[in-house]
């Protein structure tokens, strides 16, 4: 089990090192950081673009900024006790990129892994009660509701639920959920520790009830279909016809087989959990990774955009290394594949 997982996370930083020269390239190329200067008014001078050009190395060749960028990415302090350290450089405004990164990811990452974990347990609950009684009434009722979930928009999907709570809101006259913002406003000022963390949870209701519901649709699908077909297979047939109860066979053989499906589904879905949350991010005015993306492009900041995408790709890669070992465990003979 050590050589396979060392062999995964060999592996996963050379992706992270593909998607790292490539996302670079193309962003030097592409986006121009003085952009915003160019259009202002009076005209400014070429001194001044010079001046700035050397400031944010745009006067050196492409690959040595790339080597100097990734150079300076990774940083070891075994004195602190996150010992591993990212630098992404700074952006248009010379302000250090990866402290803003880590305090937007803080506040996204609580709507993802709160969703994921939401999304996971509707999955397994309702795929497997839909694959152990299909084309039963139940069965065709979570297809039906799992179906129109897919077919809804994430954007619409989350702007109907928020119009929603703000009519509970008004009907209730007084204030049933939160449906702007991570947090209350200045709460970090007058709030304890405590009070700072139930006012977050409560922010994160609706957008993670959005986020969750949406995800999970298509992954009870999956955990349907591969609960039906492990049920059929003969070990479990076997079982059975030694005198072992069903109960017992479904929950110690059939559940286990049947996740397999369903980890690599959720590895590979959390690329798009990182869209859906920067879209939903949009519609409950969250200050996370959705709205510094949307500030860097703006200002076509090829450093802060870069820094983005490597955070996003750490966390996905990050996600599919837990999903391969995971599946290692569920199933032994993936280690000697």
């Amino acid at each position: 089990m050590l050589v396979f997982t060392i062999r995964r996370f060999v592996n996963s930083v050379f992706v992270l090192l593909a998607a790292s020269f490539f996302v670079y390239v193309f962003c030097a190329w592409k986006y121009d950081p003085l952009a915003v200067y160019r259009a202002s008014q009076p005209p400014k001078s070429a001194a001044f673009f010079a001046a700035q050009r050397r400031a944010l190395g745009l006067d050196r060749p492409l690959v040595a900024r790339y080597w100097d960028w990734l150079s300076h990415l990774v940083r070891f302090d075994f004195h602190s006790l996150i010992f591993l350290k990212f630098n992404f450089g700074t952006d248009v405004s010379h302000a250090e990129i990866a402290p803003q990164l880590a305090t937007r990811l803080e506040v996204t990452s609580r709507m993802i892994l709160v969703a994921i974990v939401a999304a996971v347990i509707l999955a397994l609950l309702l795929g497997v009660i839909s694959g152990l009684r299909h084309d039963k009434p139940i069965d065709v009722t979570i297809t039906i509701l799992t179906f129109v979930l897919i077919a809804l928009p994430t954007f619409w999907f989350a702007a109907l639920l928020k119009q929603g709570a703000i009519a509970l809101n008004d009907a209730a006259s007084h204030r049933v959920f939160f449906t702007t913002g991570d947090q209350t406003f200045g709460i970090e000022n007058y709030g304890s520790s405590g009070e700072i963390r139930t006012d977050q949870l409560l922010h994160l209701v609706l957008p993670t009830i959005s986020l969750a519901l949406l995800t999970a649709s298509g992954w009870i699908r999956y955990q349907r279909q591969s609960t039906i077909e492990v049920l059929d297979a003969d070990y479990l047939r076997l079982a059975r016809a030694k005198g072992v109860r069903w109960p017992v066979v479904v929950r110690r053989h059939g559940v286990r087989n049947a996740l397999i499906p369903l980890v690599t589904v959720v590895a590979l879905d959390v690329g798009a959990l990182f869209g859906g949350a920067i879209i939903t991010e949009q519609v409950y005015v969250w200050h996370g990774m959705g709205e510094y993306l949307n500030e860097a492009l703006k200002n076509q900041d090829v450093n802060s955009v870069v820094g983005w995408v490597m955070v996003s790709a750490i966390f996905v890669v990050v996600f599919n290394l837990l999903a391969d070992i995971l599946y290692g465990v569920l199933d032994p003979r993936v280690r000697l594949a």
